[in-house]
């Protein structure tokens, strides 16, 4: 049976700042990987940061309540290379985002020497799994019927100032959610799956002009995330 790509917008990479404190702004990866009840994050630890300092995480939702506040205790991450750490937080019991209910946790990170916090990451996530059993498929455990279209293909004539702009893609998916659609395909832009990931819309692996999971196969489910970031191949 041909294989099912799903793009999980709810895993993905992002560059941001983080603000070191005394220090000028510097560039780093933090990635959320979640599933129904674990998240497990990944991030570039650069030049300063080292295991065996003190890490504390909190897990907030949109309504401000704490799910999980704590230490961690990162370790090299497997498959990232030499400059990142990673850890997982398990037994989690969080509101799952479903289409319907797109609810995302705010997931912070801060990084503490000599008891004083010297970085501070955040990055959203909603937590979920995406599976198929036999010839269906499967969102949190419940059988899900996709809804979808292809959108904004190369050579479509939209100016990229406004296919990135996040109001063009609040509108158009919006607009989409309004016709009962419920994945589509969009371009490779961070505004696109924030919008996504808010309004509650899916989204088809692979990107205009770009590979599926970089051509890799993924055998488990819980590999996914880490083998392929956005991409989970099922």
């Amino acid at each position: 049976m041909k294989k099912v790509i799903l793009h999980c917008l709810f895993l993905f990479v992002v560059s941001f700042y983080a603000t070191a404190e005394g220090k000028i702004k510097d560039t780093v990866s933090f990635t959320p990987f979640t599933g129904m009840d674990y998240v497990r994050i990944v991030f570039n630890k650069g030049e300063d940061l080292t295991s065996s300092m003190l890490y504390k995480t909190t897990i907030t939702g949109p309504d401000g309540k704490i799910l999980w506040r704590g230490e961690v205790k990162p370790q090299a991450a497997v498959n990232e290379g030499r400059n990142h750490l990673s850890f997982t937080v398990r037994n989690l019991k969080p509101v799952l985002w479903t289409p319907g209910n797109p609810f995302l946790y705010e997931i912070k990170l801060e990084v503490l020497k000599d008891g004083v916090v010297i970085k501070t990451l955040k990055e959203r996530a909603g937590f979920r799994s995406f599976e198929r059993r036999g010839g269906n498929l499967y969102l949190n455990g419940k059988p899900i019927f996709l809804r979808g279209i292809a959108i904004n293909p190369p050579g479509r004539g939209i100016p990229d100032e406004l296919e990135n702009s996040r109001a063009f893609a609040l509108d158009y998916v919006n607009y989409m959610k309004g016709l009962n659609v419920n994945i589509i395909r969009i371009p490779d832009s961070e505004a696109w799956f924030d919008v996504c990931d808010e309004l509650g819309m899916m989204v088809f692996g692979g990107n205009y002009s770009g590979k599926v999971a970089g051509g890799e196969k993924v055998e488990s489910q819980t590999k996914a995330g880490d083998e392929n970031r956005r991409r989970v191949s099922l």
